[in-house]
């Protein structure tokens, strides 16, 4: 039984969806159904996580925390609610991105059917990052992103500054701008213990589920509920070669091109654990949408960890 109903309000994510507007929905479709909702809203980086993390300590009542908001939103409220039992993640998407909930079926924007969500158990990645002596520990809840892919979510997330409302169309521009420099990495990654690469590559994703930027598909191998996450290291090419390769990578259909078979130039593997090492100083990781800077970074999976609510 729900006890609680919580809605976590980013008042800046999409389009400016998460306003009075939008609360006054949910507080219609609540009262038609006789059930008491609460809201908070978001007032910079880090305040879902810590107001979800408190009220769980302060409460033993069991609560549903939807993440109004964009991935970045959803992460937040899943490292807040990780490692509470009371806890039940949903999330409304009004962000940009929103790839976490594109591995699920049913319609999250429905507030209604929200209300009325079943609820599943999924993956969480767990990562500790150093950076000149610091340590910082976190979680994510769909993807890691090195190379290529975090450059464009770093250009993406300086054009939202500048020119807004681009919709999921942003990832295309900031991958055509991104493809100008080709930004890539120097890595030694060690997967389940055993170094799997070394040296320059284009990009690499540790991926919980199969989205990225806003619905390209890079990794269709993954799964949320396996236990394991989809690791993808892509090699240098050329940029002709990128071009040809990017309708299919944006459709999950890359790993089965014949070229890339052929040519060896993408490495998949399914993992438990990954370790990731700088060669050339600190390096950029996206997690979730938000890029940090570490020098080194392990990366675990916990198993079902999670309790996910999916609208009906």
């Amino acid at each position: 039984m729900i006890d609680r109903n919580i809605f976590i309000v980013n008042p800046t994510a999409g389009k400016g969806k998460g306003n009075e507007v939008f609360i006054k929905e949910i507080r219609q479709v609540a009262e038609k159904m006789d059930l008491v909702t609460e809201h908070h809203r978001t007032t910079g980086v880090d305040d879902a996580r810590k107001y979800v993390n408190r009220i769980c300590e302060e409460s033993d009542e069991t609560m549903r925390f939807f993440a109004c908001g964009g991935d970045g939103t959803l992460n937040e409220v899943f490292c807040g609610a990780y490692g509470h039992e009371n806890a039940i993640v949903g999330c409304v998407p009004i962000g940009t991105g929103n790839d976490f909930v594109r591995n699920f079926e049913g319609d999250f924007c429905d507030i209604e059917a929200q209300l009325k969500a079943d609820e599943t158990n999924v993956d969480v990645l767990k990562y500790v990052g150093t950076l000149e002596g610091k340590v910082t520990e976190g979680c994510a809840a769909n993807m890691f992103n090195i190379g290529f892919d975090c450059y464009v979510v770093k250009l993406i997330a300086t054009m939202k500054q500048k020119i807004r409302y681009f919709g999921g169309f942003i990832y295309v521009i900031g991958v055509m701008m991104a493809f100008i420099k080709k930004k890539g990495a120097n890595l030694q990654i060690s997967i389940d213990g055993q170094v799997a690469y070394e040296g320059k590559l284009l990009l690499a994703s540790i991926a919980n589920g199969c989205f990225c930027g806003g619905g390209i598909m890079s990794n269709p191998l993954a799964d949320i509920q396996d236990g394991t996450f989809d690791v993808q290291m892509i090699q240098d090419m050329k940029r002709i070669t990128f071009l040809k390769l990017f309708p299919k990578y944006s459709k999950g259909k890359h790993i089965e091109d014949p070229y890339v078979q052929r040519k060896k130039i993408i490495k998949s593997n399914k993992a438990h654990n990954i370790k990731i090492i700088g060669l050339n100083g600190p390096f950029d990781i996206s997690v979730d949408g938000e890029v940090k800077t570490f020098e080194e970074i392990t990366i675990n999976v916990d198993h079902k960890a999670l309790r996910f609510a999916v609208p009906k």
